[in-house]
């Protein structure tokens, strides 16, 4: 995932499965939906192991700061329900109003 990110953003494992993204100074939209299928893209490389190629799925919630919310501990709750939303309605990207990527028919 850091090679998705600039090198002023932070990656960080929240669980064995689950991470976070710090991702500062975010002008509009655009730049969000860019960062998030750049991660995507990256997460879906095939990786080879012991001779097999496997293909790695994955989903993305985003919590976006704003006047109402700022502090780490509700930015994080943000993009877990934005994550479960994605999982329920079957996206990959989801979070932000109009930025929601469908999830192709091989992620359960």
């Amino acid at each position: 995932l850091k090679s998705a990110l600039r090198t002023t953003d932070t990656v960080a494992r929240l669980a064995d499965r689950s991470f976070a993204a710090l991702i500062e100074n975010i002008a509009d939209g655009s730049r969000v939906e860019a960062v998030a299928a750049k991660m995507q893209a990256v997460v879906s490389l095939p990786l080879i192991v012991e001779g097999r190629e496997l293909f790695l799925t994955s989903r993305i919630g985003i919590g976006l700061s704003s006047s109402e919310m700022k502090d780490a501990a509700g930015l994080l709750d943000l993009a877990t329900q934005a994550v479960n939303q994605a999982r329920t309605e079957g996206y990959v990207i989801y979070g932000v109003p109009g930025l929601s990527a469908p999830a192709p028919a091989s992620i359960p």
